[in-house]
């Protein structure tokens, strides 16, 4: 099985829950997508049909009783028949390995396993795809959570936690239609614009699933993500710009004060990428266990008490928990 996705559609005025699984037939570049149907509460499962395609079901994302399949170089465009299911429409991205799709509102976001991100504005009903924007780096993924309308979040296989954002200036004309063109395969790349980078850190293991929650109805809103090892971790975003600053200035003081290896590291944590706009907390921790001389020096150029310090470091935490 390489991707699967769960629909739900009405008719005769019920609701009916539907499995859609996409797999390939080993050693061959070709496979099927399996229709199953769901009964008594998703304690049993039917195989209504399972339909032929012509290349290797990569993704699959739903969207207006409508699937579109993902593939090696191919956006599929299909319709859930009663027999089968009916083809719409074929695009080609060359060079691409289509591994994850992601469609919020009118905007599609393809995580292309080579390439990185290519953002779109889809026309569900003329099956039409109008790439505007691309991200420079962010290959290998294996994650995509929609932050907010123009805000992107990203995990690789390296362990790289990217986020990008398509700037106002691009996206507000978007919307209204401009910088818009059509090709006769309705994909144009010559002119991409190219999406911000907001933040990179890496994890240093591989991200399997990132979620946007609270864990508590008070608390703040966190991306927690869960590792192939077993390992949870969360990333609090900050807002405040003078939170931001003393972060940043209390990093510069410890990477001075501090000869650990594991801290210096911090500088360039990304096996690919270097690390921007992250703060570890353990390695802001650390500051309690250096000796008394490195903690009166900090204190004296960053101009606040330690004891003021490790209250603040403490109240990060309840934030979260």
């Amino acid at each position: 099985m390489n991707c699967m996705e769960l629909i739900e559609y009405k008719i005769n005025n019920k609701l009916i829950s539907f499995l859609i699984i996409g797999s390939r037939i080993l050693k061959k570049a070709f496979g099927f997508i399996y229709i199953y149907r769901i009964h008594s509460k998703g304690r049993k499962f039917r195989l209504i049909y399972r339909s032929f395609i012509r290349y290797n079901p990569l993704s699959l994302v739903n969207i207006n009783y409508n699937i579109i399949v993902g593939t090696e170089s191919f956006i599929l465009f299909k319709t859930v028949g009663k027999k089968r299911l009916l083809n719409q429409k074929q695009i080609s991205i060359h060079n691409a390995y289509i591994s994850i799709m992601q469609i919020a509102g009118n905007r599609f976001i393809i995580g292309d396993f080579n390439n990185g991100l290519l953002i779109s504005k889809i026309i569900i009903e003329k099956f039409e795809i109008n790439f505007f924007a691309k991200s420079t780096i962010g290959k290998y993924i294996e994650n995509i959570i929609l932050l907010d309308y123009d805000t992107i979040c990203i995990s690789d296989l390296n362990g790289n936690f990217i986020v990008f954002r398509i700037p106002k200036e691009l996206s507000i004309p978007i919307e209204k239609g401009y910088y818009l063109s059509l090709s006769e395969n309705s994909i144009k790349f010559e002119k991409l614009k190219i999406i911000d980078l907001i933040s990179v850190h890496n994890i240093g293991e591989n991200i399997k699933k990132i979620l946007k929650l609270c864990l508590l109805p008070w608390k703040n809103e966190i991306l927690l993500y869960l590792t192939i090892l077993g390992g949870i971790g969360c990333f609090l975003p900050l807002s405040i710009k003078k939170e931001i600053m003393f972060l940043t200035n209390l990093n510069l003081f410890l990477h001075q004060e501090s000869i650990s290896l594991v801290s210096l590291n911090n500088y360039i944590n990304s096996p690919y990428y270097p690390m921007k706009r992250m703060f570890d907390a353990e390695f802001c921790e650390s500051i309690k266990f250096l000796p008394n001389s490195a903690k009166i020096s900090i204190s004296k150029g960053l101009k606040v008490k330690i004891e003021t310090i490790t209250k603040y470091l403490d109240s990060l935490k309840l934030k979260v928990l």
